[in-house]
């Protein structure tokens, strides 16, 4: 954390919110206005959900960044399977994109969402077929 005078403007810059999220706020000693600016983007940086998981994909043992979701793949339907990152601060921005390009137009997805270990809830898949 940084808190300083820089010209008659404190600066405190916020690094470890989820390590994904870095917020910086400027206030004027002058009129004492604050003014947020976050960097994570919104659901108008991403075109669609590809777009998204796109920009999320990790490989195994090659990034240091968790898995927190899976896709498995379905080669009828040319779904491709991969491993993301999504942080949580970017967990919303997902969602809405999720339910406005699959849930809302019924297509089909396979994406899986990794447990928490710590802070989740106890989760049971059933599958009846």
């Amino acid at each position: 954390m940084y808190d300083g005078n820089l010209g008659g403007k404190r600066k405190i810059d916020i690094n470890e919110i989820n390590k994904s999220l870095v917020l910086i706020h400027t206030m004027s000693d002058a009129n004492k206005e604050a003014q947020s600016t976050s960097i994570v983007p919104g659901l108008s940086d991403y075109n669609d959900i590809k777009d998204f998981l796109a920009k999320h994909s990790i490989t195994k043992n090659v990034n240091k960044k968790v898995i927190t979701n899976t896709r498995i793949g379905d080669s009828k339907t040319s779904i491709h399977g991969g491993s993301y990152h999504i942080s949580d601060a970017e967990y919303d921005t997902f969602l809405k994109l999720y339910y406005r390009d699959v849930v809302s137009k019924n297509k089909k997805e396979y994406l899986t969402e990794k447990q928490r270990d710590n802070d989740g809830p106890l989760v049971v898949d059933l599958d009846f077929r």
